[in-house]
């Protein structure tokens, strides 16, 4: 078992239609997300403008969720208009290749996958959280309530440990290739 820490210098940052956009992680690494050519994709990334459409993804199932503000989302879904809004960590799914209008000037979370499974979750941590290893990999993003909050990680036999000192927040993607 392996873990990694991917810092800030190691970020992709690029600009979208409506805002800019990090890419964290992308499998394998030597992936373009340009291309579509990925398994999956982890990024983050802002919508500045009040109105915007998210840019189609065709055969990419995607999770979002958002980290700052509150986002209205419209969608069809089964020949419907189908309307949804995302307060700070909820969790959003959709295929890629549908339409989605976003209003809201929101900084959000995204885990897309392609030929593999996966799932993006929030937890609230205000203690000690056990996550306990399975197959596959995990990413985890840890949002800290206080600008002097820290959390200790460690790795107790196939379990991981975090251990915050404050109130924090955490998104947890879990990927099977």
């Amino acid at each position: 078992m392996m873990m990694t820490k991917i810092e800030e210098k190691d970020y992709k940052k690029s600009k979208w239609s409506g805002g800019t956009t990090t890419q964290l992680l992308i499998w394998p690494p030597e992936s373009d997300y340009k291309t579509r050519e990925f398994q999956f994709r982890i990024s983050s990334a802002t919508i500045e403008e009040e109105h915007s459409v998210f840019t189609k993804l065709p055969g990419i199932y995607r999770y979002l969720s958002v980290l700052e503000g509150k986002l209205e989302l419209t969608l069809e879904k089964n020949n419907k208009i189908h309307q949804e809004i995302l307060n700070p960590f909820d969790v959003f799914t959709f295929w890629g290749d549908q339409e989605v209008k976003s209003k809201g000037k929101v900084r959000d979370f995204n885990l897309m996958l392609q030929q593999c499974k996966g799932k993006l979750e929030a937890i609230k941590m205000e203690e000690r959280q056990v996550l306990h290893s399975a197959s596959g990999c995990f990413f985890l993003y840890l949002e800290l309530k206080a600008k002097e909050s820290f959390y200790e990680f460690t790795q107790e036999l196939r379990n991981y440990v975090i251990t915050p000192t404050a109130e924090a927040k955490m998104m947890m993607a879990w990927i099977e290739i």
